[in-house]
């Protein structure tokens, strides 16, 4: 695991968390990037979630002409109908930084969501983007 800072805008909200991730950014072919899973570990008493949440929530008010397309076009496609549905990414980790174009969350693991004993939590993201874009200033 590597940790870094990822920030996430979308429209008009930002996130910006000190985080730990499985890998950068990996391009797989022409069309395709790794996803990269996200653990966010925060305090919910003392900690603002709320932009996180309100990003998560409006991804999935996209609609299901989005996800069926998402399934039956090429990236760039997608990419082109919806450019201004997803949000952007940033990576920072020493010199090694990278936007992520195109962001989206592909799977949102919450965990136990039990504050009976504690008021820290971790919620773990796998997001998924259309390219990356090294930053190495």
């Amino acid at each position: 695991m590597i940790e870094c800072n990822f920030e996430c805008l979308f429209q008009d909200l930002k996130f910006d968390f000190d985080v730990t991730i499985d890998q950068m950014p990996v391009k797989i072919d022409d069309d395709h990037w790794c996803p990269i899973r996200v653990d966010y570990k925060y305090d919910s008493a003392k900690e603002d979630t709320e932009a996180l949440f309100l990003i998560l929530s409006k991804y999935y008010a996209l609609g299901g002409e989005f996800f069926d397309l998402m399934r039956t076009s090429k990236p760039k496609d997608v990419f082109e109908k919806f450019s201004d549905r997803f949000g952007t990414g940033k990576i920072k980790k020493d010199n090694d930084n990278w936007e992520l174009i195109g962001l989206w969350p592909h799977i949102v693991d919450f965990g136990e969501l039990c504050y009976s004993s504690s008021t820290e939590m971790e919620i773990g993201i796998v997001w998924r983007y259309f390219y990356a874009i090294p930053n190495n200033s």
